[in-house]
């Protein structure tokens, strides 16, 4: 059985403070220049690695610890350029091409943590909404999909997709689609914008990138007739809200069409919970940031 996580901790200070402790020698004076403290001093990294803190020099090493925290489960992880990590999970090389910004969330919450390890892909065709850039996609491939269909609106995180999925020879098995989804079929602008996407909700602007939108349950029709789709359908959403339109304006007949789903919620959970268990799943909650008021859920289908 899944167990249940009311509370979420990785995006607090304690967390912070814990990968500080995790990572350096004189985790104490680093602590207190974290705190504000303390103006400089020289961290010492338990790999032997000494880096400079201070308020202006606080985000390269941030950088540097987080990677040096992420080390203890994703194997031989360097910078091969200034946006672009190698890491080894599941045995096989990944590379993975990160914004400009240095976004390390897909690796924290994607590998390091594996937020979607609940979700039984193996075999399966996933819909994977929110794919950003290709990070749940080459997770859901390594764990065994069969067909992952990876929906990004934002034009940026979508060519980094295409260029993660291109780089990790993973084309056979993952399907970039360059959209949205939302409460009704039509066409949104988007602006091309060079910068991280994360956490952003696509919205239209007066001017941009066409984009094509459409209800959950266009889109399981387009891709069932398509006949790409196999038995076995599963559903991963992190899409800063659109959850909501999915879930609550899609028909019993759609939502049933998948075994699993898993998402990220924002707000308030029970509409998205009462939908599915009057659909028939069985619906549990963990990993829960009461501050930013967001979560996961899974639900799996009852089998009649």
């Amino acid at each position: 059985m899944m167990p249940i996580f009311p509370i979420d901790l990785r995006k607090s200070k304690l967390e912070r403070i814990y990968r500080i402790y995790k990572t350096t020698k004189n985790w104490h004076e680093v602590l207190l220049a974290y705190l504000g403290l303390k103006k400089f001093c020289v961290a010492l990294l338990r790999s032997g690695y000494r880096i400079p803190v201070s308020k202006n020099s606080w985000s390269e090493f941030w950088k540097c610890i987080t990677i040096e925290f992420l080390k203890s489960k994703l194997e031989n992880i360097h910078f091969i350029d200034e946006d672009a990590v190698a890491f080894k999970y599941n045995k096989r090389e990944i590379i993975l091409k990160l914004p400009k910004q240095i976004n390390f969330a897909p690796l924290l919450y994607t590998f390091f943590y594996e937020d979607y390890k609940y979700l039984n892909v193996s075999g399966k065709c996933v819909i994977d909404v929110g794919a950003y850039i290709g990070d749940t996609a080459i997770y859901f491939a390594l764990k065994g999909a069969r067909k992952v269909f990876a929906i990004e609106p934002y034009p940026y995180t979508y060519n980094l997709l295409v260029e993660n999925i291109r780089m990790n020879s993973l084309d056979s098995v993952v399907k970039p689609i360059n959209a949205a989804i939302m409460d009704s079929d039509g066409i949104m602008l988007l602006p091309y914008i060079e910068e991280d996407t994360a956490g952003k909700l696509a919205y239209n602007s007066e001017k941009g990138v066409e984009i094509p939108c459409y209800k959950l349950s266009t889109l399981v029709d387009m891709l069932k007739h398509s006949e790409e789709v196999y038995d076995g359908l599963v559903l991963k959403l992190d899409c800063e809200g659109c959850e909501y339109y999915a879930i609550l304006g899609s028909s019993s007949e759609t939502l049933r069409e998948f075994e699993e789903i898993i998402l990220e919620f924002h707000g308030n959970p029970k509409p998205l919970m009462h939908k599915l268990r009057e659909c028939g799943f069985k619906v549990n909650l963990y990993s829960i940031d009461l501050k930013s008021k967001t979560g996961m859920l899974f639900a799996k289908r009852k089998i009649l």
